[in-house]
Formats: structure tokens, sequence, C-alpha cells
């Protein structure tokens, strides 16, 4: 039942498919999909743009293909959709030799939606890229243009471990996104009502609204029409 709060809840989904866009594009993809990176390698890839190039670099991320291998034939500073970079991919898979790889300037770009690689890495669970990011200068308390930090995306997302990891690094608890969603009603919406008392200690508003379909609730009217009893004792 408590998924059924989600239909309502509109976020840019971080990573999305990353697709070829020209003939050439789509069907060198196909084909490295069916024969892996050998397909690249011997294709002719003059005819490719920005977009097919993103699409080819995201699936080498996806199979772990070798960076400096895939480095030779496509070209590292390609910018794709959303103006995101292959820091992107490299980020979402955990790819931390990749990450290591490219210079600093890729690693910092955000996109057009003020999204960072941290965010991606953090939506995606990938913990040991979400510390290295930050230990190169990602900011851990970067919120996009709807107001999301890779906090409220990492709870959103179910990604515990990160979300663990970010709380002992002490980041701000208390933003809210444009439609109100707070750490604590993710929190609650999600199921993880272990974690109200470290957000409440650490700061976090137990009383902001959300709108969900035309309606708002506080946390603990959340609470209540989810079922969760282990949270409303934290709520009231």
């Amino acid at each position: 039942m408590r998924r059924l709060f989600w239909t309502g809840l509109l976020i840019m989904v971080l990573l999305g498919a990353a697709r070829a866009e020209t003939p050439a594009g789509k069907a060198l993809l196909q084909a490295c999909q069916q024969q892996g990176l050998s397909a690249l390698q011997q294709a002719d890839r003059s005819l490719l743009d920005a977009d097919d190039q993103y699409a080819l670099w995201a699936l080498a991320a996806k199979r772990n293909w070798p960076f400096d291998a895939v480095r030779k034939l496509l070209p590292v500073d390609v910018v794709g959709p959303y103006g995101r970079t292959i820091a992107w991919p490299a980020a979402e898979y955990g790819r931390l030799g990749w990450l290591k790889a490219l210079e600093p300037k890729l690693l910092s770009v955000q996109d057009d939606q003020d999204q960072t690689p941290l965010m991606q890495a953090a939506w995606s669970g990938q913990l040991e890229a979400v510390k290295w990011l930050a230990a190169h200068g990602g900011r851990l308390d970067a919120h996009n243009r709807t107001g999301w930090t890779s906090l409220h995306m990492a709870l959103f997302n179910d990604q515990l471990d990160v979300v663990d990891w970010l709380l002992a690094q002490q980041v701000p608890v208390t933003g809210e996104t444009r439609r109100g969603w707070t750490t604590v009603s993710l929190a609650v919406a999600g199921g993880h009502c272990q974690l109200l008392p470290r957000l409440l200690k650490a700061g976090a508003d137990k009383n902001t609204p959300v709108q969900i379909g035309g309606q708002t609730f506080r946390p603990d009217e959340l609470a209540k029409s989810l079922g969760m009893r282990d949270c409303l004792k934290w709520l009231q």
C-alpha cells in the first residue's frame, strides 16, 4: 500500500536510459550489447553524435569494460543528455577506477538540473563512490533545482548504507523538496522508522507537510495512512 504514495511523487530520475539517437548509434549500441567491446573496436564511429557516444560509455560502465580500452575509441569529455559527463555512469555503477582516471573538472560538473555525480552514486547505492567523490570535492549538501539532496535521494531509493554514512558525516537533514518532502517524511514513506530518532536528534522537522496527489500530509498523518505504527511514537 505504501508504494501507492510514490505515484504522486515527481522527481527527475537521476539516470534514466542513456539512448543512442542516430541510426548509426542505435545499430552500434545494439551490436555492442550483443557482442561486447569488440563490436565497438571494429565499428566505424565517425557518424556518432554526442548522445550516441554517451550511451556507449554508459553501456561500457554497466559492463565494466576496461576504461583505457574505451577511451581509445570514444572521447572522454563527451557531454550527454542533461549536460552529463561520463562521471555519471561511472558513479552509477561504482567504477572507482574510472572516476580516478577522469579529470577533476568532469567530476564536478552539474547537469542541467544541478545534479551531481555524487547524487547519482547516492541514488544508486554506490557507497564507495560516494565516499571517493566526497573526498575529491563533491559536496554532500548540494541540492538540485527541486531541492533534492544526496540524502533525500538515498532515502527515497532505500539505499540505507549510504544514508547511514551520510548521517555519520553530519550532513544537513532539514532541507525539503519543492513538494515538501523532508528526510522525516521520506523515512516514514519508506518504512525506515529506525532512522527517525537520528534524524530528529540532528534537527529534522517532524511537522512539515508533504503534497501527495493534491493532498497534504504531516509525517504523523502519513505514518497513520501507511500503518507505520513504529514511526508514530517518534512523531507525536
